[in-house]
């Protein structure tokens, strides 16, 4: 019986940390998407449109950092995350992996950094005030999710249209027909896969974000009970999703069915 629940409460610890894991790295994905797709990036790059030698540059020329009108919000893919746990399982990584384009199994994925936040934000607790810990760790969400964004902003196309059959590494997050990702991680790494699609000339369409969704818009209700939207597409419902709540309903229940077996036969003896 003891030994049960070391099984139990050491597969209900890992699991709470996956979860987790799941929420803040799809959390960042997005935020650094909204960042993108609110034109930020490209309203900062505006005044180096008046240096004649970068003028003509597509990349300040044709708004490839945004605004983006038609960008989904992702959404997390369980089987996307076995793809990541299948490829990282073994290899040994290094920095200059990060620019790479994995292709696995009709996926396309990337190396991103792993939980090293997080080991910094447990360092964190440390500290006495429980108002900075706090701040520190707002600070250090924000630090990564701009990381994000940067990085996907530095390997974007830099050109359009699109040459068929390039990619483009942590950039394919960029792409705005996209709504599923998946990750794994360790310590120091994480692989992220994301799906296929059919060729695209552009990343996404530019436009005001969030006007030309084949969906709906992101919004949230306010505190004044005022509506807010905001900049990404609402994903399309598909089968991912019902994939992923029978793999979490028949993983939940495999688990009670292998605590009932061992009481019962703890019971009997």
């Amino acid at each position: 019986m003891i030994i049960l629940l070391l099984v139990t409460g050491t597969l209900c610890g890992e699991s709470k940390d996956m979860f987790k894991f799941r929420k803040s790295t799809l959390a960042k994905f997005n935020d650094a998407r909204r960042i993108l797709a609110s034109g930020d990036i490209s309203k900062l790059l505006k005044p180096f449109q008046s240096i004649p030698q970068l003028k003509k540059m597509s990349l300040l020329k044709d708004n490839i950092l945004g605004p983006a009108a038609n960008m989904y919000k992702l959404k997390w893919n369980r089987q996307l995350e076995q793809l990541g746990y299948e490829y990282m399982k073994g290899k040994q990584f290094s920095v200059g992996d990060m620019d790479k384009t994995l292709e696995y199994k009709e996926h396309l994925g990337f190396i991103w950094l792993g939980d090293i936040f997080t080991v910094v934000k447990q360092i964190l607790n440390f500290l006495p005030l429980d108002a900075l810990k706090q701040s520190m760790n707002d600070f250090l969400s924000m630090l990564e999710t701009l990381i994000i964004a940067l990085w996907m902003a530095w390997k974007a196309p830099k050109s359009w249209p699109i040459k068929k059959g390039e990619h483009f590494a942590p950039a394919e997050a960029l792409f705005a027909a996209r709504h599923d990702i998946g990750c794994f991680s360790n310590l120091y790494y994480s692989v992220c896969f994301v799906e296929k699609i059919e060729y695209q000339e552009t990343t996404f369409k530019v436009g005001v974000p969030c006007t030309s969704c084949p969906t709906h818009c992101e919004f949230w209700t306010k505190s004044d009970d005022s509506i807010e939207e905001g900049e990404l597409c609402v994903a399309p419902k598909g089968d991912a999703t019902a994939e992923n709540f029978a793999e979490v309903a028949g993983f939940i229940t495999s688990l009670f069915l292998t605590a009932f077996i061992y009481l019962f036969v703890f019971v009997r003896r």
